[in-house]
């Protein structure tokens, strides 16, 4: 199984899946938060986005919470810009402490 390499999830040390990875980690909780506070209210002032749930983060599920329709196109391409952001981070961090990263490109 692969633990996820933050420093923060070690103790007790932490599987990595993708809800681990992309929402509930430290570090990924700490950038979607900077982005509900800062990036997101510049767009839609007042707005309480549920950075915690995955199936937001994750799946772009309205029926959690929607931004106005039109801002739904700018809402999924900045959750997509951080996500790969995030796991982009994720794999530059796993390299340099020699931990190996599955890729989607191996068969």
């Amino acid at each position: 199984h692969f633990a996820c390499p933050a420093q923060q999830c070690q103790q007790p040390q932490q599987l990595e899946t993708l809800t681990h990875l992309f929402v509930e980690c430290p570090i990924a909780a700490a950038v979607w938060q900077w982005y509900a506070q800062q990036v997101w209210q510049l767009v839609q002032p007042g707005a309480v986005v549920p950075v915690n749930n995955s199936r937001l983060l994750l799946l772009d599920d309205f029926s959690v919470w929607a931004p106005p329709a039109g801002q739904q196109q700018t809402w999924t391409q900045l959750r997509l810009l951080l996500l790969e952001s995030i796991w982009m981070v994720r794999c530059s961090s796993s390299s340099r402490a020699g931990v190996t990263v599955a890729s989607a490109d191996a068969a």
